[in-house]
């Protein structure tokens, strides 16, 4: 028997086994768009499923395949896409979930900064990946160039305090606050100075307030509230963020509190600030450290009923909260109370006699019997 090989030639013995050859070796990415618009509904969706699974590794070939000449491959595309980014994530977050014992190296834009920095256990890999899940894009921009987070920290803490004034409360979820956050902690974006007021504001209300305070990612959450404030050099922002953060229990606010209260060369607002912080969030065997400060004369606030108020002045007050005894026993004013929004002259004294006499009665009780 004749066979057909003489007759049709390479070329066309070629031609007809091509489909054959097709299938039967493993198709490339840009064969499973080409897939995408086959005749056959079951060979479509194949190559679909392959596509998504294939992650970030089909995203070139997904994005070319946007401006294929065939209308359904390319709208099949532009479907595809998002789904293959996503379903990359979520394997990659998933991961990162089971890794208990940080065995393994995450390729996860900002994992390891924010690992090193908040933290790498259960909570804090939670809050990461509701982070990710929500601004995925952002972060991964971000992670390429971090110079871009000051512009990008003005953007997304503009887009929360609209929405938070704007009826769209759903925008101004805990993961969201939280990537703004942590934009703020990139070194560029300690320059943004009155936005971050704005993000003070955004901070105040439901449901971050309740998720920092009490809810299952309060502590990583506090931690980057923390590195995020060590980044502020307004004295505004610092008062409210203080005040805030006091209002909430947040007491990883004390190290950076101490620093700054303790600091010569900080204005003394923000040393106020600070103080006031520490006499509502220390313990009495914590506040020891400002007893130094009971010398220091440094003004800061003066009234014209002749009340001055000095740094010293402020040491004491916070000493005195934080033994839990009464302001006015030593000669305060009796609105004076920290929180520290209260106006410096309320902690202040009308002459240096009743501000020795104070000082005198507190060292007089921390003297061993």
């Amino acid at each position: 028997m004749r066979t057909l090989w003489p007759i049709m030639g390479v070329a066309g013995m070629m031609t007809l086994l091509a489909p054959l050859l097709l299938w039967g070796a493993e198709p490339s990415l840009q064969q499973w768009v080409e897939r995408l618009g086959h005749p056959s509904f079951r060979v479509r969706e194949q190559a679909a499923a392959q596509l998504v699974r294939q992650g970030r590794a089909a995203r070139s070939a997904l994005v070319a395949g946007l401006s294929h000449p065939d209308r359904e491959i390319a709208e099949r595309c532009r479907m595809l896409l998002p789904l293959a980014i996503r379903y990359d994530l979520e394997q990659r977050l998933a991961d990162l979930e089971a890794d208990h014992n940080q065995q393994r190296q995450h390729d996860l834009p900002g994992w390891s900064r924010y690992s090193r920095l908040v933290g790498a256990d259960s909570a804090s890999k939670q809050l990461f990946a509701a982070m990710l899940r929500a601004q995925a894009e952002l972060l991964e921009a971000i992670d390429l160039e971090p110079t871009a987070a000051s512009e990008a920290y003005v953007r997304r803490t503009q887009e929360l305090f609209r929405a938070r004034f704007s009826g769209m409360p759903q925008s101004v979820d805990v993961p969201n606050v939280a990537t703004a956050l942590w934009l703020g902690t990139f070194e560029p974006a300690a320059k943004v100075g009155t936005r971050s007021h704005s993000l003070v504001v955004v901070m105040t209300t439901e449901p971050f307030r309740t998720a920092i305070e009490t809810g299952e990612w309060a502590k990583p959450l506090q931690k980057l509230y923390v590195l995020w404030l060590e980044n502020r050099h307004t004295a505004e922002v610092l008062s409210s963020s203080f005040n805030l953060g006091a209002n909430l229990g947040i007491r990883e606010l004390l190290p950076l509190a101490f620093r700054i209260a303790l600091d010569k060369d900080r204005p003394p607002m923000d040393r106020f600030a600070a103080i006031g912080t520490i006499g509502r969030l220390a313990k009495l065997h914590e506040v020891q450290p400002l007893e130094k400060l009971l010398d220091e004369a440094t003004p800061i606030a003066a009234n014209k009923f002749g009340t001055r108020t000095q740094i010293r002045d402020i040491a004491l007050a916070a000493l005195v909260q934080a033994s839990g005894q009464a302001l006015t026993d030593f000669h305060f004013d009796a609105e004076a109370r920290f929180p520290s929004r209260l106006y410096p002259t309320y902690f202040g004294f009308p002459s240096d006699q009743k501000r020795e006499e104070a000082i005198a009665k507190w060292r007089g009780q921390q003297r061993p019997k």
